[in-house]
């Protein structure tokens, strides 16, 4: 994906205070995206979801839980505009489910079967629910997520 980084993440910026979000959250988007942008520009990389949570794991240990959670979340946000044009506050998935699974307890004790069959759900759901696709259930029913052969019934 070749975007103008700078330009767009700019315009989340706009989203989120239009939006009524705090300044607390659209400042720790802005610092992540700056940090991000910087690592970017060293590594000589664009930015892609891939590349994000690259750098957002290797930085993990230098932050405390809840600003890897926030910047998490930036970064997800952040794909969604990319994808969808669009910030929401879902309930859902869209941007906090997914954005914060590897930080909970209970998703970290699941075994690491069970763990990508939860990424794979979420995978899909996220994307139809996110962007308000008509068909989001219909991908589940007919495409289903494939069973690991060495786990057991779900």
């Amino acid at each position: 994906m070749n975007i103008d980084y700078a330009t767009k993440t700019q315009e989340v910026i706009i989203k989120l205070e239009e939006g009524g979000y705090s300044a607390k959250t659209v400042n720790e988007h802005r610092r992540c995206f700056e940090e991000l942008r910087k690592h970017l520009l060293s590594s000589g990389a664009s930015f892609t979801m891939e590349e994000g949570l690259v750098w957002l794991e290797s930085r993990k240990n230098t932050w405390v839980t809840s600003t890897y959670a926030r910047y998490r979340c930036a970064l997800y946000r952040f794909e969604k505009y990319l994808r969808c044009g669009e910030i929401s506050r879902d309930s859902h998935c869209g941007n906090n489910n997914f954005a914060y699974h590897d930080t909970d307890v209970s998703y970290n004790n699941l075994p690491s079967v069970y763990k990508e069959v939860y990424r794979k759900f979420h995978e899909v759901i996220c994307y139809h629910f996110s962007c308000y696709e008509p068909c989001n259930l219909t991908i589940i029913q007919t495409g289903g997520i494939e069973q690991n052969e060495n786990s057991e019934g779900i």
